[in-house]
């Protein structure tokens, strides 16, 4: 998702934060930002993928649920 950020939003996501403790019972503020900004992220690219026609209105029928 990071070069996709950087190729279709022209923003890179750092990725320090990444590597932390994600376990931790208290995240950092850089943590709290990090996952803001990638959750940020990604509606964006989904929004530009829209855009661009990129995206299916349906899933194919082989990508169903089992059963549905």
């Amino acid at each position: 998702m990071r070069n996709l950020a950087g190729i279709l939003l022209g923003m890179r996501i750092p990725k320090g934060i990444k590597t932390s403790n994600w376990a931790a019972r208290e995240l950092t503020a850089a943590q709290i930002a990090y996952a803001a900004t990638d959750a940020w992220a990604c509606r964006e690219l989904f929004l530009r993928f829209k855009s661009l026609g990129l995206l299916r209105s349906k899933p194919p029928e082989s990508a169903a649920a089992p059963g549905a």
